[in-house]
């Protein structure tokens, strides 16, 4: 019989749930943990799901195959901002080689991640974020900013990025996204498992990326709200205290970071946390 105090939560995200440069007991997870003990004596669980590459629907059965949870975190990245530069790079035997968005021209289909799926037998990487080396499963191959050199003055990302949203790319990575998630949404309800949704943390790392931050946001609040689907959004770039919550990076929650949402996660998860553990205990 589970211990009917410990909500088993499966998270599906990013770095953000296993931050090596963030010490254990400070990661949002664990703060949030705590938080529950304290206030409705529920013990949290977690377990994370790998392969980062992969569509979310897949890393949910990857997820459930290892693992028995009363529920589902899925945190929507910022890196989806990758899918949105004009010109997008790919790494064959070593070598880099750049060429135009993979959907440029066939805007209507979907199928980012299937791209990536494909490196190994196609030795191809589509990303506008990828690190010199590629990662393991417990390493997330597009939180890694790569440097970018200036023309004029301009950093070259900011004009790719600022291209690829006068093309319209930024909206085909939110429909990107949302073709995901929807697989995702279809896949926890073949399965009768109950899922909550974290928005984004915020980036500053360009300009064009924190305008895509702010632009999912907008689109999450409209879709979601009075669909039943519980979520978080997270649209601040300061605690409540305005304290700065990224690194230096422009991407990673520093530890105020991390606090802030473990008291959002506390003051919206619960709420879905109580009646699910309930459901389990019937």
């Amino acid at each position: 019989m589970p211990d009917p105090t410990e909500f088993r939560l499966g998270i599906i995200g990013g770095c953000l749930s296993h931050q090596s440069d963030i010490p254990y007991s400070v990661l949002y997870h664990r703060q949030l943990d705590r938080r529950l003990r304290s206030a409705a004596g529920i013990r949290l669980k977690v377990a994370i799901a790998r392969h980062f590459d992969r569509d979310y629907h897949e890393r949910l059965a990857s997820l459930l195959e290892g693992s028995t949870v009363d529920g589902v975190l899925l945190h929507l990245r910022v890196v989806f901002t990758a899918k949105s530069a004009l010109l997008v790079n790919r790494l064959e035997a070593g070598r880099r080689y750049y060429t135009v968005h993979p959907f440029l021209f066939k805007r209507a289909e979907r199928g980012w991640n299937e791209r990536l799926a494909a490196k190994p037998g196609g030795g191809a990487l589509f990303s506008s974020r990828e690190p010199e080396r590629a990662g393991d499963a417990d390493q997330d191959p597009f939180d890694v900013p790569t440097p970018s050199k200036k023309l004029f003055g301009f950093r070259l990302r900011s004009l790719n990025l600022a291209a690829g949203a006068l093309a319209g790319l930024d909206d085909w990575a939110i429909a990107d996204e949302f073709a995901m998630f929807d697989r995702f949404c279809e896949a926890c309800t073949r399965r009768g498992m109950p899922f909550f949704v974290l928005g984004p943390t915020p980036v500053t790392t360009y300009p064009g990326e924190t305008r895509l931050w702010r632009k999912m946001n907008q689109e999450l609040q409209s879709r979601l709200s009075g669909t039943g689907v519980p979520f978080c959004l997270l649209e601040a770039l300061t605690d409540e205290g305005g304290n700065p919550m990224l690194k230096g990076d422009g991407l990673h929650l520093n530890e105020w970071g991390h606090a802030h949402v473990a008291r959002r996660l506390y003051e919206t998860l619960t709420p879905w946390i109580v009646p699910v553990l309930h459901r389990r205990q019937d």
